[in-house]
């Protein structure tokens, strides 16, 4: 079977933050307005890159700015099989022209599917809904405490009287497994070529000093196009789909959430509530809530991995992450149905 190489670009607002993806109605043909990314074939001499800004130039007489492979999609048509480069891109200059779609349309991640794609095309669209999902989650404004605010002052808060008899209500919460710290073990366990392990911390391969950290907002997001493997992983999606449960979310002391997060641990609770200056502390306070579900084979202390170290956590290969991360939604799970 012939083979037609081709590429696309899957448009979008701004390439550091997605929030809309452009796409065209074909306008001739078999599958004349069936919905598509833009891009063409590659010609002979050029690069997949080359190929798609001449393409998209001809097809939209805008110039883009090329990001990140997505994906490369085969598929087998009746008459011949397709190869497609598929890239993230932006638009730098001009104004879009319809030179050869019938209509076109920008979309949100919750409208990708409200149109009819063409067969190769569709198998992209799971690639970008994971894509988009991640950075979303990176980029929220809106904590996972405060999303469940009002189910976990009923479960954990406390009436206190200051002063002048004043009453006071009481609840200091905290994540329990941070999304930055578990993509950032994923990119440390799926995609060694962007960082590397000093000593007991994580830093960027190619870094700007030798102490930068690679636990930083900035380098993450900037990690996301390059991370298909990590993002296209289900475990990553179904810790995603669990993440603002209020299984996710945990009573604390006054403090508890600032020392973990400078304790140098990854905010890994499975190390924070184990370790030995801070487990008393911890099972004296949370044998108050009989309902925080924090001891226990089944949660973080004494938990299965109550034993793990920071040098292990960040050391994982992908089979070890990949069992982290199931442990972290099961716990999730767990907490939430007794919690419910």
């Amino acid at each position: 079977m012939k083979t037609i190489k081709v590429v696309a670009a899957v448009i979008c607002d701004s390439i550091k933050d997605k929030k809309q993806i452009f796409a065209t109605a074909r306008g001739y043909g078999e599958f004349k307005g069936q919905w598509e990314f833009p891009g063409g074939k590659i010609e002979e001499g050029e690069t997949p890159q080359q190929a798609l800004l001449r393409e998209i130039k001809e097809e939209l007489e805008v110039d883009i700015n090329v990001g990140e492979l997505i994906d490369t999609i085969e598929y087998d048509y009746s008459a011949f099989h397709l190869s497609m480069d598929c890239f993230w891109a932006e638009i730098i200059c001009g104004q879009i022209v319809l030179k050869e779609a019938e209509d076109a349309k920008w979309l949100t991640i919750d409208k990708l599917d409200s149109v009819q794609w063409l067969p190769a095309d569709v198998a992209l669209i799971s690639c970008i809904k994971n894509n988009l999902r991640v950075q979303e989650m990176l980029a929220r404004k809106v904590s996972v405490e405060k999303m469940n605010e009002e189910k976990t002052k009923k479960l954990w808060g406390e009436i206190i009287v200051g002063v002048g008899g004043q009453k006071i209500e009481w609840c200091y919460t905290d994540v329990l497994y941070s999304f930055k710290s578990m993509y950032l073990l994923g990119i440390k366990a799926k995609h060694q070529e962007l960082v590397e392990v000093c000593g007991h911390t994580i830093r960027p391969q190619n870094r700007n000093s030798p102490r930068e950290l690679a636990y930083s907002e900035d380098f993450i997001l900037s990690c996301v196009d390059k991370c298909r493997e990590l993002n296209n992983y289900q475990g990553l999606q179904q810790f995603i789909d669990v993440y603002e449960t209020v299984g996710n979310v945990i009573p604390v002391w006054p403090g508890a959430n600032v020392h973990r997060g400078q304790f140098c641990c990854y905010d890994c609770p499975d190390i924070y509530f184990n370790n030995e200056k801070i487990r008393d502390h911890a099972l004296a306070f949370y044998n108050k809530y009989s309902n925080s579900y924090m001891c226990g084979d089944d949660a973080i202390i004494a938990g299965i991995y109550n034993n793990m170290s920071v040098k292990s956590l960040i050391n994982m290969d992908k089979d070890e992450y990949e069992n982290y991360i199931e442990h972290a939604i099961n716990v999730i799970k767990w907490r939430t149905k007794k919690i419910e």
